[in-house]
């Protein structure tokens, strides 16, 4: 028995071969958009297709599944709508470094990007919560769904490496995944002041270099005796 769902997909994969749907861009976008709406304001896992197909002004709820599949690739979707841009920005800013740069202009690639994307695209301040949310998702990991290590991560990685000498690796993966946390929830409490065209611009950024000097004095900060201790390898007897 062929059930509403696959019902539906074959109607939609006739009438797009016959050219006689509008276009999947329209319908798909609207769906993003309410997703992205809904898993800001309350996490990921607290919202149903229906509800998104209803916030999206769509009436079947197998919409959804049509254009994403299932949950976690309609979370993919969400996040490659901005870690797209800004990943290109980054890689522009990267480009840009060269023999004169320091940490800070690294740091300054790691987070102008995402402030852009807040401050300019629709849903940039939505992109930041529903990351701060995945952040301290017990069974999601963020880099697992499209917001892991690509060329221009990697790039990112090296360039702060570089400029961390003093820094044990092993201590600075534990710092940059606690920098992490802090730099997507602080633009995450305050995504809105930042989107916001009445706040005075000087606020904005005030806030936004206080994030790098903050991300800044994290990672030179030098380690503690104790901590050096318990990062240094065993030597085995």
């Amino acid at each position: 028995m062929v059930t509403d769902d696959q019902l539906f997909i074959r109607l939609m994969d006739r009438a797009t071969k016959a050219g006689t749907v509008p276009r999947v861009s329209s319908t798909r976008d609207r769906l993003l958009r309410a997703a992205e709406q809904l898993m800001a304001d309350r996490g990921v896992d607290n919202i149903t297709f229906a509800e998104i197909t209803q916030a999206a002004g769509q009436r079947n709820n197998s919409a959804v599944p049509y254009y994403f599949g299932d949950r976690l690739g309609l979370i993919r979707a969400v996040l490659e709508r901005h870690t797209t841009p800004i990943a290109e920005r980054r890689s522009r800013l990267l480009d840009a470094l060269g023999p004169t740069s320091n940490l800070r202009d690294a740091i300054v690639a790691l987070v102008e990007p995402i402030v852009e994307q807040v401050q300019t695209c629709p849903g940039g301040d939505d992109y930041v919560r529903i990351v701060a949310h995945l952040a301290s998702h017990p069974d999601l990991d963020p880099a697992e769904l499209g917001a892991g290590s690509t060329p221009v991560t990697r790039r990112l990685n090296a360039a702060l490496v570089a400029s961390c000498p003093a820094l044990p690796p092993r201590l600075f993966a534990l710092r940059m995944d606690l920098l992490l946390v802090l730099l997507f929830h602080g633009l995450a409490d305050d995504a809105r002041t930042l989107a916001d065209p009445a706040v005075k611009a000087r606020t904005k950024r005030l806030f936004i270099e206080n994030l790098i000097d903050t991300i800044e004095a994290v990672l030179v900060a030098p380690p503690s005796p104790s901590t050096t201790k318990l990062t240094t390898p065993r030597r085995r007897p």
